[in-house]
């Protein structure tokens, strides 16, 4: 165990020492740097180069390739010493556009200053080298001599200052690694965004719009945070630099929008919808602070704000998907592999996980993937709307049918409307005229033939009118939709009891296997009230019903048989399902031929069909199906 404790002494001794010396470079390989690299923190922003080189024993050493440190107000001062031992100048990449202010200065082996280079991305000057990060030669070939470097950092947002040296060409590599990678992210982002503009001029639906403004601040925002920040060209570097969260919100806001638009969020989840609202608000916040603010005081909590927007998203996406909604499932997918690319960037953003072009760029990853599969869903859209909009043209050619037929029926009973009105006031003013004449003569047995005569003329009238706004309540009662669950056979006798029919009709449930069933209640009783006085009118004995609600193997049937004349079908059975048409009944029996149709249209448009099966002299049985209970 001793042994064991002084080998681990021993190498933290070595280790310190180590990292206290010249970097030797024997070949022009590009390595990161950051653990040879000692650093100091310059809390009060004043301290110049003098005071920092007469510190140098004060920097502490950083054991990780990238130096990372969360967003702070101070500077940070860079110590490490080089020797090239190869054939090649060694150049620096200090390899994030973020920085602000880069001050590299060279010594030679006395701490004599050689050299000194003045950059950043607010800086005037540039770099030597190429692309956004800061690039300049370093130590010449062949040059064994060490040389000291001091470099002094300041930044807006969290201090990451990847350090690479190598060779010119290996410097330049490298970064196209990088480059290469954001431009083919902003060309699949790009044809994405021209891809939805264009479903968007086919389907005029402007989720496809939302969707193209989240690209676009999604291509600003990703190759920004990924050192390819061409979006100082447009707002200036003042704006890019030291106002972040006053523009940055746009990424969030627009994929709340998008979320909220994909979903319908107000209907199909508020508590969604108010959740994205705030965040958002949370985030215009920012951006207003950040006009007041320098960023550093923002930028880490802007952070944690950012990560829980990406968790609630996902999180009521899955909620969402469990409740079954079905394009939960490819939106589930694609904000699942973003979020995996978003952590894993920030574990690397903040030093939690190895530095190199993989995993520096695996927010890309992410995001192609989720652009990839939330187009898809948008697609499908596509797939969707093409079946509803056929759906919708079935619809629209069924309820013309539907509406011719009520028009012809509507012209039909206009027709019958006003010749019976006209019969029925014209026999009434004849009949009148002729209780006046006879009342004059006091002649009260042809008076009170002639009143009997005019009560059966008002009640042919009545019944008229009573069909019209029979046809006016189904109109209305096919509108509504509305359907409750009722128990057939405590409905059924209701109908009996309010309709006064006990006395008039003898019904009996042969069978009943369903109980109970959903329907709107007066369609259950203008289809069995229309039955039952049918029944009762054209009867010569006494009247009978049988009925039977059973299951079948495609759903539910009602049967009615009764004991009246019957129909011959083979004459009228095309007709007794059209309105005003009495199939063949005597001109004793008063009726307006209304009734079955109304039972007809109920039935249709609960998705039911009605069959009738019947004989002279034998009765009529009227069969309703439906292929499922609803």
């Amino acid at each position: 165990m001793n042994y064991r404790w002084i080998l681990f002494l021993v190498l933290v001794i070595w280790q310190s020492f180590a990292i206290g010396q010249p970097i030797i470079f024997n070949e022009s390989k590009i390595q990161l740097i950051g653990s040879h690299v000692k650093f100091l923190e310059d809390e009060s922003r004043e301290m110049n180069l003098k005071e920092a080189v007469s510190r140098k024993d004060e920097f502490k050493t950083y054991e990780k390739d990238v130096f990372v440190h969360y967003a702070t107000p101070s500077k940070f001062w860079f110590y490490f010493s080089i020797e090239n031992h190869t054939d090649f100048d060694l150049w620096i990449d200090i390899a994030n556009s973020n920085l602000t202010y880069v001050d590299l200065y060279t010594f030679d082996k006395d701490f004599k200053l050689i050299d000194s280079l003045h950059t950043g991305c607010l800086s005037e000057n540039k770099t030597e080298g190429k692309g956004y990060t800061f690039q300049s030669k370093l130590i010449e070939r062949n040059c064994p001599k060490t040389k000291h470097f001091f470099l002094n950092i300041e930044t807006q947002l969290v201090y990451e200052v990847p350090l690479f040296v190598g060779s010119v060409g290996e410097i330049m590599n490298n970064r196209n690694y990088y480059d290469f990678a954001s431009v083919f992210v902003v060309g699949a982002f790009v044809l994405m965004i021209l891809y939805n503009l264009f479903l968007y001029f086919v389907t005029l639906d402007r989720i496809y719009i939302f969707y193209s403004l989240y690209l676009l601040s999604a291509i600003i925002i990703a190759t920004y945070l990924n050192n390819f920040p061409f979006i100082e060209y447009f707002i200036g570097k003042n704006l890019a630099y030291n106002y972040l969260d006053t523009w940055l919100w746009t990424i969030f806001v627009s994929t709340g929008v998008f979320t909220i638009r994909y979903f319908n969020l107000k209907k199909t989840d508020p508590t969604f919808y108010k959740a994205i609202l705030v965040l958002n608000g949370i985030f215009l916040g920012f951006g207003v602070a950040n006009l007041f603010l320098p960023l550093y005081y923002l930028a880490s909590l802007f952070q944690v704000v950012a990560m829980i927007f990406y968790i609630v998203c996902l999180a009521f996406s899955y909620r969402l998907l469990l409740r079954g909604v079905e394009r939960a499932l490819l939106y589930c997918a694609g904000w699942t592999f973003m979020m995996i690319g978003a952590i894993l960037y920030l574990f690397v953003y903040n030093g939690l996980i190895p530095y190199n072009a993989l995993t520096r760029n695996i927010a890309y990853v992410g995001s192609l993937l989720e652009i990839l599969i939330f187009s898809i869903a948008l697609g499908r859209r596509i797939t969707d709307l093409q079946r509803r909009q056929l759906e919708l043209n079935n619809t629209l050619v069924q309820k013309n049918a539907e509406l011719m037929e009520v028009n012809e029926a509507l012209d039909s009973f206009n027709y019958h409307v006003s010749h019976d009105i006209k019969t029925v006031l014209n026999n009434t003013l004849a009949l009148s005229r002729m209780v006046k004449k006879y009342n004059q003569k006091k002649a009260a047995d042809r008076v009170d033939e002639i009143v009997s005569k005019l009560e059966k003329v008002a009640i042919n009238g009545t019944e008229t009118v009573q069909s019209f706004l029979s046809l006016g309540r189904l109109d209305t009662i096919l509108k509504e939709g509305h359907t409750e669950k009722i128990n057939l056979e405590n409905e059924l006798e209701l109908i009996l009891t309010q309709h006064n029919l006990k006395g008039l009709i003898a019904v009996e449930v042969v069978q009943n296997q369903i109980e109970y069933f959903n329907i709107h209640p007066k369609a259950f009783e203008s289809v069995y009230l229309n039955f039952l006085t049918n029944s009762i009118k054209y009867n010569n004995g006494k009247p009978k019903a049988w009925l039977k609600f059973i299951k079948t193997k495609d759903g539910v049937q009602f049967s009615y048989r009764d004991n009246g004349k019957g129909i011959d079908l083979e004459k009228y059975g095309a007709d007794l399902f059209k309105p005003f048409q009495r199939a063949g009944a005597d001109e004793k029996y008063e009726g307006t031929g209304v009734g079955l149709y109304l039972v007809k249209r109920i039935v249709n448009n609960l998705g039911g069909t009605i069959e009738v099966q019947s004989e002279l002299g034998k009765g009529t049985e009227l069969i309703i199906c439906f292929k499922e209970i609803k």
